[in-house]
């Protein structure tokens, strides 16, 4: 099991676009790998629905739900995390309907 501290990557603002595409590319590697993956959140101070969109909904779209089930966990996601995380998922379930 691969661990991921966000802040390691990023630092602790994860403000944008960019930042979300860096963990989106390291997640992708890993899981193409067929890594299990732990992302820890500790140390992050601001997160933004951008950062979440690139690094998690892209996985959505490109990944079967269960598969992400299996292989991602996360650790130290406050309750803004995971509201902000929700709705990323949320969304790019739409867009993979949409797409199909």
């Amino acid at each position: 099991m691969e661990t991921i501290k966000i802040v390691d990557i990023v630092g602790d603002k994860c403000t944008g676009y960019a930042e979300g595409r860096k963990i989106f590319d390291i997640l992708n590697g890993l899981l193409l790998q067929g890594l299990t993956i732990v992302v820890d959140m500790d140390g992050i101070s601001f997160s933004s629905s951008s950062f979440y969109n690139a690094a998690f909904g892209e996985l959505i779209i490109k990944y079967d739900l269960a598969f992400l089930k299996d292989k991602l966990h996360f650790k130290n996601f406050s309750a803004k995390d995971r509201f902000l995380f929700s709705r990323s998922i949320s969304l790019a379930k739409k867009v993979k309907e949409e797409v199909a």
